[in-house]
């Protein structure tokens, strides 16, 4: 993208330029992509900012203030 000063709106419109794009010619990546992205957003933290996997995502008790959440 040009270093320019953009805004929100034509920074939108670049990105959806970019995701057709990508979709139209390499729908393998596109689709790694959007798997990629949902995965990011399912990212759950405790209390304390702890990312919640494993054990923790089990029992549901934050390892740091022991709080369940």
């Amino acid at each position: 993208m040009k270093t320019k000063k953009t805004t929100n709106e034509q920074w939108l419109q670049w990105y959806d330029n970019f995701v057709d794009y990508v979709m139209q010619y390499n729908i393998n990546l596109y689709n790694s992509a959007c798997e990629y992205a949902d995965e990011s957003e399912e990212i759950e933290y405790s209390c304390c900012n702890v990312e919640v996997k494993g054990i923790i995502e089990d029992i549901r008790i934050c390892p740091e203030c022991k709080e369940h959440f």
